[in-house]
């Protein structure tokens, strides 16, 4: 079965680029990216051919009794104990530890003109999708977010097999700056860029990324362009579907990591309603299994 190609651009990070970022700044919003022409394919219709172990990603279905969020009460003692145990009976998880999530539903074009008009520094007050390839946490920052989270527990833990997994999920049907996902196998490590990651002290408005961790830095990666990346994304997707994207896994012989964007689709109305989804990140622990 021939897979719908959706031909767009996305956004990589330019050869001897900047090595540390303010996140949720103007100053982050400015940089200029790398720019290339991408094949993007639709998995609809064949979506049980990719798993997260294989490939980094996976599409579940999974109907969530509290989406949209009435607060942030809702989604902290509710959605996250509800996506752990979701998490844990896809992957067979004997532990997961839900620690932080984004809601991102700022419009990526007014997010643009508001970072060129302001000082650099300035935090914005909403998020909106994150239109450059990246992985949210590197290999190092992985283990900084696990011990930001979990103190002391974290020796015994990284004893067993563990992951950083992160649920992402449409709040209304995207009509708008969908998700892409490289395939994990496809991207080397020579691709990827660590960069210091610093997050601002204090929320903006909806702006939540001062509370993605108990710590204030961690490193990230940014990713190179790569004639070899192949690329893949969900289309239409509706509240009632997650994608689960692999940031980083213990495991050896299993996808570790994979970069992924929001794009431009040129089939999609450009003025269309902004894009609203949610992010849920999470602590993925085996303990039952070697490391």
């Amino acid at each position: 079965m021939t897979r719908a190609t959706v031909t767009t651009t996305l956004n990589y990070h330019i050869p001897n680029g900047c090595t540390e970022i303010n996140l949720g700044t103007a100053e982050m919003m400015r940089l200029e990216p790398d720019t290339h022409q991408v094949e993007i394919e639709d998995i609809r219709g064949q979506e049980s051919e990719f798993n997260l172990d294989t490939h980094g990603f996976a599409l579940y279905s999974h109907v969530s009794k509290y989406i949209p969020p009435e607060d942030e009460s809702t989604i902290r003692n509710e959605i996250y104990a509800e996506t752990a145990e979701m998490l844990k009976e896809i992957t067979g998880a004997t532990r997961v530890h839900v620690f932080s999530h984004l809601l991102r539903r700022a419009d990526s074009k007014d997010m643009a003109k508001w970072a060129a008009s302001t000082t650099s520094k300035r935090v914005a007050d909403a998020v909106p999708p994150a239109r450059v390839v990246h992985i949210d946490q590197s290999e190092s920052g992985a283990h900084t977010i696990l011990r930001q989270n979990l103190g002391e527990e974290a020796d015994r833990l990284q004893k067993t097999r563990w992951a950083l997994i992160n649920v992402w999920r449409p709040l209304e049907p995207i009509r708008r700056d969908p998700l892409a996902l490289c395939d994990a196998r496809t991207a080397d490590d020579k691709d990827l860029v660590c960069l210091v990651a610093r997050l601002p002290a204090e929320p903006t408005g909806d702006n939540k990324y001062n509370d993605l961790t108990k710590g204030r830095v961690f490193d990230m990666y940014r990713v190179l362009y790569s004639e070899h990346h192949r690329w893949y994304y969900a289309s239409n997707m509706v509240p009632e579907e997650v994608l689960l994207l692999k940031i980083f896994d213990s495991k050896d012989d299993v996808a570790k990591r994979t970069p992924h964007s929001a794009f431009e689709d040129p089939s999609l109305d450009p003025t269309a309603g902004t894009r609203k989804s949610m992010e849920i990140r999470c602590l993925v622990f085996w303990e039952d299994t070697e490391a």
